[in-house]
């Protein structure tokens, strides 16, 4: 079995909920924006997060916001990236420009688990199509996308 991975978080509608979505995830395909995010990132080994951190966005409006990025998710104490270092000097909060897809909002309670991936079976997901960090869709569904 795998462990189960520590989702990013998303604030919406005054709440914070994990999300099935990585909308980091193109940033990390740049040598040099790795480059300048893996010596933030801490030391410590944890099966619960192979990247070594979490990041926490919100909606407002109609914008993806990144809101932190934290360093050693498992710990009790994750410690926060200045994100300034990766973002030429730019601070939070700031609009996921780099990002278009989809971010999934599970919602409800569980209905079926799946203890491999971690990613249970909801009784619905909300969906926000994200281009350019514009939220251009929001959606609920009640099939697992």
């Amino acid at each position: 079995m795998a462990t189960p991975q520590i989702p990013d978080t998303l604030w919406v509608d005054g709440e914070t909920a994990p999300i099935f979505s990585a909308p980091l995830r193109p940033l990390l395909e740049d040598a040099a924006f790795r480059a300048r995010l893996y010596p933030l990132l801490g030391t410590t080994d944890c099966s619960g997060s192979w990247h070594g951190f979490r990041a926490n966005w919100s909606i407002e409006g109609r914008q993806l916001i990144l809101l932190s990025i934290e360093s050693d998710p498992c710990s009790d104490a994750p410690r926060p990236i200045p994100l300034a270092s990766l973002f030429d000097g730019r601070a939070a909060p700031m609009a996921a420009t780099w990002f278009s897809g989809r971010i999934v909002l599970p919602q409800g309670a569980i209905v079926k688990q799946d203890l491999f991936s971690g990613r249970h079976q909801h009784e619905r997901y909300r969906i926000f199509g994200v281009v350019n960090g514009t939220v251009v869709s929001d959606e609920v569904q009640t099939k697992p996308p």
